[in-house]
């Protein structure tokens, strides 16, 4: 029995042991996902680069709908390759996946050629392993498993892990060995190391750690007391334990240990483990002593007890030393000293080597001017009485260089301190001379080293200066490096430059010119690194040119290394700061532009003066602080891309004085504001930051300014420029509304309704009717009765208190119910009468604007009582007089002068309306080109032309205006537009004329509502985005496809939009079911829906010929019947409407995408109603009623009679 009880306690050990190594191991951080275990990001050639996985769980992982996704440093473009179906990633096993031509001893379980890591080396990237198959589009995201960011990268796991500084080097993920890849902090730094003897393994390799399956247990229950079975874990079988000792009597009794009672019996000492390569580095040397002997500090990075026994230290020549005993993991002992006993290390130049008993190496430092065939990566060499030592203590990226510097502070057996001496020159980055012949000189990477801050005109007494910065994460060696000036004088730099640090060039050859000027720097192969040019330099494209600085000012990057390849946008004029941060946005004399956001305010709007435009439109800014503003490189933009930065040569003084005003006139800033629509005027600060904006909407009075006063703006007809405004407030013309059905019966009396109608400054004191069949009323209610059929005219007249009058003017179709007739018009319906051509924005004045139609028919056609129109909302329609007839084939040109139709020049429509008010004929258009007519061609599609044809044949002959496409001949860089990674949900808070990336779900194809658009939308998220491409080449696109859309935000009509420019910006992902519209009430639509797939259910309270008007007692919602069939409805109909939420200057609208997005809906049971099939047009009512009859009884027709139901079905049968 005591053996049995013994034995259940060794049992009891070894587990809990087994317990408590792994929770040492998981202790370490051990993930719960597969991970990103080893990277070679360059071998002897492109063909040695692997990537391998490793699964760190008790499970197989199916990878077989992941991907593995790679991006450069910096940038947004990703390279991408699935995996392959069936691919799995054992428990504690690996999957490499390599390049197709991999010649390494493992087999790759997946090889590919689409990424290529070679070209990161040694500026970084990035590697990420991918729940789906779908292209990211941001390098963060809940899809991405697990990455891996290097060198330089810019968005690693916490800080980025080290790059290997030369070939076939891997990074490897910790802990390593026997114990797997497993650790992950979350911080790449930490968890990985470079690994001098890349180890890929595959999914065939031996599971690390081992996977142990116990032996089956003992059957508890049987009467035995089995092995592995005790009081414990089986108290049926085991009789009662004894007594249990005590613990805590300082006494180690039988059945006590360490484990059961550390209070009485003490730890057993841990056992040192041999070394690894990497674990025990050399961490300081002495090889120049000033007294006493050379000496070596080896360091321990690991936690564990190392065994030196065996192990030996070699130089240049052979063995130096040979070494014994341990070195632990904690305090002072973490440090081992090794003295030498004679003069060993040369103090030139020589290699230290640790090597394992079995002679691999654990570690090796060169140091001054050994050559071991890379000598720049060096250590340098320390004189009398200094020693070389690391940086930090333990830290080694396999680049001596960058880890080792000389210090006058020696530190023995205790962490580095690192003290410059004082007379010594910066170090070079290597040895104290170069390689006799060296291969080639080093290249570098292009934005390795930046110009970061100049001086160009010092002032009296100064000198100019340029400041470089190394925003890298190694130091440079400056030797045979180079900056010059446009005059091509080269100055040569030298010394070293450390990572994060700023190097000043006092005084460079030749003379940077004040006015603007370019600076190169090349490294020693003579490529170009970075470059800036400023002011007037004429590189083919002044627009990105950096600013200026007059004396005593300098030029700076906002940012210390911020480098977006756009000189304008990285640099403003600054106070100086040389070999020191930038401070951003400050100025000698005029403080920080900061302080002055809220201060510098618009206070005046000129958009439409009487005469020339571009003579006399201006913007009017008021400084409210009590400090004097220089707006020198501010900037003042309207709603498009459109910017003028304030320039020295453009006015006398650029200072705007305290509580006074600065003009800005459209001659100086080509600033065009719009006279009609919505604009905004905007204020950006020299660092491109939004100051202020207004927005004002049109049509703008001709000589009245858009002014404030106090926190409000009004219309006026005084002009302040550069004055306190004075308000003189124009009486506006009330407004007439009617409200009355479109058709009626002979003999119906007729609710006509003017109580809509308004005055914004004032009230309507009458209201006048005339019914156009000699009938007249006084009232704003009045009911009226027609003796006979016909398309009458209702004019409704009112005046204000001011003895102002306006008028609105509709037509009523009168029919008799007792005669069906079909009239046409010298035999023709109007259908082949056509808008051809339209002219909305002539060079010069826009009264020049003109509209043409076209007679497609063979027959002479009467125009009387029809309208032209632009967009809703827009200018009062023009009704074409009585007697004007369109020739059979031949054109009618409407000019502006006859019509009084203003078409906007942002966005619009032209609109043809018969005399009963239908619309026979639109189209519409937007970004407009100046003096270019919109137009039709022989297959009905429209685009621009500049060939202007009035009364002709239209001609298509269109170019827009050449811009410079010059390349800078010193540049080594490509400009390319850098696209913000937006979602659907927060792309309405980027500016208009900002580059966005975003991705949606088709809810409206190509061509379905305009054939230049298409809309997306998310199931995330409403708002959806309407996509624009003027040029109308769009992919094939159906409903549900996932695509990726980059584009510039825009705006038109107040809706946001995405403006492409061609084909390949527009990607498609992949294919989905479509989007279920988001259910709303019709009070709902605001901005936040804009875009959005909808449905709604309510009543048809008013419709016209293009419109119905929606209502479930929350709100009105228009639904423009655009794209569909107009449906036969009557008001009071109720039906489901399923569209997208669009916006115009008149305000929100639905727009339904197919016939099937408008449904009507059957009443109730109990509300009894006889429902007629959508497609029966014929009007069939005694078929119908003998099938009604049939099937509802008699009864139930007289309740369908009663409820009025009857009437309703025969007002659609009969089109009412």
């Amino acid at each position: 029995m005591k053996s049995n009880f013994f034995r259940s306690l060794v049992i009891f050990i070894l587990v809990a042991g087994d317990f408590l190594f792994l929770g040492q191991f998981a202790n370490a951080e051990t993930a719960d996902h597969l991970v990103i275990s080893e990277v070679q990001v360059a071998g002897t050639t492109i063909d040695d680069e692997f990537i391998e996985i490793y699964n760190p769980t008790e499970t197989t992982m199916d990878i077989s709908t992941w991907s593995i996704q790679y991006k450069g440093a910096t940038g947004l473009t990703f390279k991408k390759k699935n995996f392959p179906v069936g691919a799995s990633v054992p428990a504690h096993g690996w999957y490499l996946i390599a390049h197709d031509d991999f010649s390494g001893a493992t087999t790759p379980d997946m090889k590919q050629s689409t990424i290529s890591m070679s070209s990161s080396v040694p500026g970084g990237g990035h590697v990420f392993l991918v729940n789906n198959q779908i292209f990211l589009i941001s390098p963060t995201g809940s899809s991405i498993v697990d990455k891996l960011g290097y060198g330089l990268a810019d968005f690693p796991e916490g800080t980025a892990a080290l790059v290997p500084s030369s070939p076939n080097k891997s990074m490897e993920r910790e802990p390593g060995g026997d114990l797997g890849n497993g650790e992950d902090t979350d911080n790449n730094s930490a968890d990985f190391q470079i690994q001098p003897i890349p180890n890929p393994q595959n999914s065939s390799s031996p599971p690390k750690p081992d996977i142990i399956i116990p032996p089956p247990g003992p059957t508890c229950g049987d009467s035995l007391c089995e092995d592995r079975e005790s009081t414990l874990t089986c108290p049926a079988d085991c009789p009662t334990l004894p007594p249990a000792p005590v613990c805590g009597n300082d006494t180690c009794e039988d059945s006590e240990d360490e484990l059961i009672c550390p209070a009485d019996c003490a730890l057993p000492s841990a056992l040192p483990i041999e070394p690894t390569i990497g674990e025990i580095i050399i961490n300081e040397f002495v090889a120049d002593p000033a007294e006493g002997n050379e000496w070596v500090e080896l360091y321990n990075k690991t936690t564990s007890l190392i065994n030196l026994d065996g192990c030996t230290l070699e130089d240049g020549v052979g063995t130096i030393a040979t070494l014994s005993g341990t070195i632990t993991a904690s305090g002072a002992e973490k440090f081992k000293i090794i003295e030498l006993s004679s003069s060993k290390l040369n103090n030139a130049g020589d290699i230290i080597t640790l090597k394992k008993s079995d002679g691999k190496i654990i570690d090796q430092v060169s140091y001054g001017n050994w050559d071991d065939g890379n000598i720049d990566n060096n250590a340098p060499k320390a004189d009398d009485p200094n020693s070389v030592a690391r940086i930090v203590d333990g830290g080694d990226s396999d680049n001596n260089a960058t880890d080792f510097a000389t210090t006058t502070t020696l530190t023995k057996n205790s962490s580095n301190i690192i003290t410059a001496p004082e007379e010594e020159d910066a170090p070079s980055g290597g040895g104290t001379s170069l390689p006799a012949t060296p291969s080639s000189p080093p290249s570098w990477p292009v934005g390795s080293l930046l110009v970061n801050e100049f001086v160009a005109d010092p002032d009296d007494g100064g000198s100019e200066w340029i400041e470089l910065y190394n925003p890298t994460l190694n130091p440079i060696n400056l030797t045979d490096w180079t900056i010059e000036d446009g005059g091509e004088t080269v100055t040569k730099l030298s010394g070293s430059v450390s990572s994060l640090i700023f190097y000043v060039i006092e005084k460079p050859k030749g003379l940077l010119n004040n006015s603007g000027d370019i600076i190169i720097l090349k490294d020693p192969a003579g490529l170009v690194i970075d470059d800036v040019a400023y002011g007037d330099w004429s590189d083919g494209d002044e627009s990105d040119n950096a600013p200026k600085a007059d004396d005593p000012n300098s030029v700076a990057r906002k940012k210390d290394g911020q480098d977006t390849n756009n000189d304008f946008n990285d640099f403003i004029e600054s106070t100086p700061t040389k070999g020191t941060a930038n401070i951003g946005g400050q100025f000698s004399g005029g403080g920080n532009f900061a302080e002055f956001i809220d201060k510098i305010i618009i206070n005046e709007i000129f958009p439409n003066p009487k005469g020339d435009d571009n003579d006399n439109e201006f913007i009017e800014l008021k400084n409210i602080s009590s400090k004097d503003v220089d707006l020198k490189d501010w900037k003042i933009g309207d709603a498009s891309a459109k910017r003028y930065t304030v320039k020295s040569s453009d006015f006398s003084d650029t200072k705007i004085k305290a509580n006074r005003f600065f003009v800005l006139r459209r001659k100086i800033t080509g600033i065009a504001l719009n006279n009609t629509g919505r604009e905004t005027v905007k204020i950006f600060a020299p660092d491109n930051s939004s100051i202020n904006s207004v927005e004002f909407l049109g049509p703008a009075g001709e000589d009245e300014s858009w002014a404030k006063e106090k926190e409000e703006w009004f219309w006026t007809t005084t002009l302040t420029p550069g004055k306190e405004n004075i308000i003189t407030k124009t009486n506006k013309l009330p407004t007439a509304v009617i409200s009355s059905p479109e058709e009626a019966t002979v003999g119906e009396e007729i609710f006509f309704d003017g109580s809509d109608s308004y005055d914004e400054d004032g009230e309507i004191v009458s209201y006048l009717w005339d019914f156009g069949d000699g009938g007249v009323a006084d009232g704003s209610n009045m009911t009226h009765i027609f003796n006979a059929k016909g398309n009458f005219k209702i004019i409704l007249t009112v005046k204000d208190n001011n003895g102002e009058t306006n008028l609105a003017e509709i037509f009523i179709n009168i029919f008799d119910e007792n005669v069906t007739e079909e009239v046409l018009v010298n035999g023709n319906d109007g259908g082949s009468i056509i808008i051809n051509e339209a002219l909305p924005n002539p060079e010069g004045s826009d009264n020049e604007e003109w509209i043409e139609l076209y007679n497609l028919s063979n027959e002479d056609f009467n125009l009387s009582g029809w309208q032209l129109d632009d967009d809703e909302g827009g200018s009062k329609p023009y009704k074409i007089p009585s007697g004007t007839i369109i020739k059979a084939n031949d054109f009618l040109v409407l000019e502006k002068e006859k019509t009084k139709l203003a078409l906007n020049n942002t966005f619009d429509a032209v609109r043809l309306i018969n005399p009963a008010g239908e619309i026979i004929f639109e189209t519409n258009y937007d970004e407009v080109p100046e003096n270019a007519s919109w137009a039709r061609d022989e297959n009905n599609n429209w685009q621009w032309t500049n060939a202007l044809t009035p009364g002709e044949k239209n001609i298509f002959a269109f170019s827009e205006k050449a811009t410079k496409t010059t390349v800078k001949k010193t540049a080594s860089r490509k400009k390319i537009v850098q696209f913000s990674p937006a979602t659907l949900l927060t792309i309405r808070e980027y500016d208009l004329g900002d580059s966005v990336i975003v991705q949606g779900q088709v809810i409206a194809p190509p061509g379905l509502l305009g054939s230049q658009i298409f809309y997306i939308a998310s199931e995330e998220s409403c708002p959806g985005i309407q996509v624009y491409m003027y040029k109308k080449d769009f992919p094939v696109l159906k409903l549900g496809d996932l695509v990726q859309v980059s584009g510039v935000l825009s705006e038109t009509g107040g809706e946001r939009r995405i403006k492409v420019a061609e084909k390949t910006d527009i990607k498609l992902l992949e294919s989905r079911e479509p989007l279920l519209p988001k259910p709303i009430q019709t009070g709902d639509v605001e901005e936040d829906l804009e875009g959005c797939l909808i449905i709604a259910s309510a009543k048809i309270i008013e419709k016209d010929s293009s419109n119905l008007f929606l209502d479930d007692d929350t709100g009105e919602l228009k639904a423009y019947l655009k794209a569909i069939t107009k449906p036969k409805l009557a008001i009071n109909d109720s039906v489901e409407a399923v569209g997208i939420v669009s916006e115009t200057k008149t305000g929100f609208r639905l727009l339904p995408r197919y016939d099937s997005d408008l449904k009507l809906i059957t009443p109730a049971i109990g509300e009894t109603s006889i429902s007629v099939p959508a497609k029966d047009k014929s009007g069939d009512i005694n078929a119908f009623l003998g099938v009604a009859t049939g099937i509802l009884g008699l009864t139930t027709l007289g309740l369908s009679i009663k409820s009025g139901v009857f009437a309703n079905w025969w007002k659609k049968n009969k089109g009412v």
